[in-house]
């Protein structure tokens, strides 16, 4: 062949290369652990596991359409109804008998030993003239509950705490010794606060001879909180996710903050008074924030009131930052499009997978969001946005030193050196806004240079010469 064959024959093979290279590092890369691997229509509702993974809860509807908890043994399909009948005492019944009334918000106790729930109050006014289809999805929202225990076999329930108007949460502390949940006051008017005045209330749980009680109720509700509802705590047992109206006017326009439940500080995560941000839980290593939001919609000023709202589950860092969209309820085109809105969600004991509900008022459906790996790893979350950031590289061609310059600073950021047969050369640790780094022993040729702050990836391509 000839020789200058040869010679165009050689940058050829060179680009064919690189272009595998750029392939094989972009298919690699896109494989973080929170990208999105599939998202399922769940038939079945979602069930809540046993801290030791031996039983397992539903919540469900009977034949009357009345809510009761059911549980199930590890390997056994056979559920169990344990909230129909009240088996150690004649506790009510004077207006309404207790299967009649409406069990929901059902979670374990982290001891294990019992099952927390909000019971339907015996009696209130709206139940002589509410039609059931709006009254169950007030009560789903929380108004006219009252918390309650129960054993897991049934046989013995405890009135932890009778509300003025209802409650919602309650979320525990990671060992199970404090609780925190929202109160409806009877001194509110609609027309004025959207939501009602809720209360925050921080209790300590008891349990004392085999009967659970809480006891030192204390108020928290942070100032200027009108609506205030508990997402859950981080696993720091004092940082609270709450959804709340805090500094808004229109409480529609709620946002996720974090609350300190020690010294009562506050912090806005979202900050976006025109967008519905509500239902945050963080997972179980706390870095990660699941919620629903209208910020998608955000273009469109009535996707955040309750008549049109337009919402999606989306998830941030704990500091707020890494905004993505999980969810597409509201477009078309995706295995999720319905009529439905993203409504409340919960993560599964791993970080891979979050079960969800959308809302189609007042019945929900349940989905599954895999990911391809656990997404909530506190050790890969970002620490910096790089949504809005660039760099550029200099000198390019280089022959020892090559330096980086990004628009915004870097925080324990990564920087990686890699050849087009997609091996890792280099990788440092990058901060500030201006690094360098030696290139003199690099063989010439072409090598990718990959900016990376958590799962948010900038690339470059770079050239050594002599």
């Amino acid at each position: 062949m000839p020789k200058f064959n040869r010679i165009k024959l050689k940058p050829l093979a060179n680009l064919l290369i690189t272009i595998i290279a750029l392939f094989i590092i972009n298919t690699a890369s896109a494989q973080t652990p929170c990208d999105i691997v599939k998202i399922l229509h769940n038939p079945n509702s979602p069930v809540a596991w046993s801290p030791d993974s031996s039983k397992y809860i539903v919540n469900l509807q009977d034949t009357a359409g009345v809510f009761q908890i059911y549980v199930g043994n590890k390997g056994d399909t056979l559920l169990t109804d344990i909230s129909s009948a009240y088996t150690n005492g004649n506790c009510c019944g004077l207006f309404r008998s207790w299967n009649k009334r409406n069990k929901l918000q059902v979670q374990w106790h982290t001891s294990g030993k019992y099952i927390i729930c909000a019971v339907e109050k015996e009696y209130y006014n709206e139940l002589l003239y509410t039609p059931y289809s709006l009254l169950l999805g007030w009560l789903q929202s929380g108004l006219w509950m009252d918390i309650w225990a129960v054993t897991p076999d049934g046989s013995h329930w405890y009135d932890l705490y009778n509300t003025i108007h209802g409650v919602t949460g309650p979320v525990f502390t990671p060992d199970g010794n404090k609780c925190a949940w929202a109160e409806a006051q009877d001194s509110s008017s609609l027309a004025v606060n959207a939501f009602g005045v809720w209360k925050l209330h921080f209790d300590n749980f008891k349990d004392s001879a085999g009967t659970p009680s809480f006891a030192k109720d204390t108020d928290i509700t942070p100032a200027g909180a009108r609506w205030i509802e508990p997402g859950n705590f981080a696993s720091d047992g004092v940082s609270l996710l709450v959804s709340s109206d805090i500094g808004l006017i229109n409480a529609e326009g709620q946002d996720q903050f974090i609350l300190n439940t020690s010294n009562g500080n506050v912090v806005n995560l979202t900050n976006s008074p025109m967008v519905w941000d509500e239902h945050g839980v963080f997972s179980p290593d706390g870095s990660k924030i699941l919620f629903m939001s209208s910020y998608p919609y955000r273009a469109d000023t009535n996707s955040y009131h309750t008549l049109s709202l337009k919402t999606e589950f989306m998830l941030m860092n704990r500091d707020g930052s890494g905004l993505q969209q999980l969810t597409h309820y509201c477009d078309t085109g995706y295995v999720e499009s319905s009529p439905g809105i993203a409504a409340t969600g919960f993560w599964g004991k791993r970080d891979s997978t979050i079960f969800a509900q959308s809302l189609i008022f007042p019945n929900y459906d349940n989905w599954i969001i895999k990911f391809h790996g656990d997404c909530g790893d506190g050790a890969t979350t970002a620490v910096v946005d790089l949504a809005n950031n660039s760099f550029q590289m200099f000198p390019n061609p280089t022959h020892d030193i090559l330096n980086i310059e990004t628009t915004t600073e870097l925080h324990d950021a990564s920087l990686t050196i890699i050849n087009t047969l997609g091996q890792t050369l280099k990788k440092i640790t990058a901060n500030g806004n201006k690094i360098t780094i030696g290139t003199g022993d690099l063989k010439n040729g072409i090598y990718f240079l990959q900016l990376q702050s958590g799962w948010q990836v900038l690339r470059g391509t770079f050239i050594k010469q002599e």
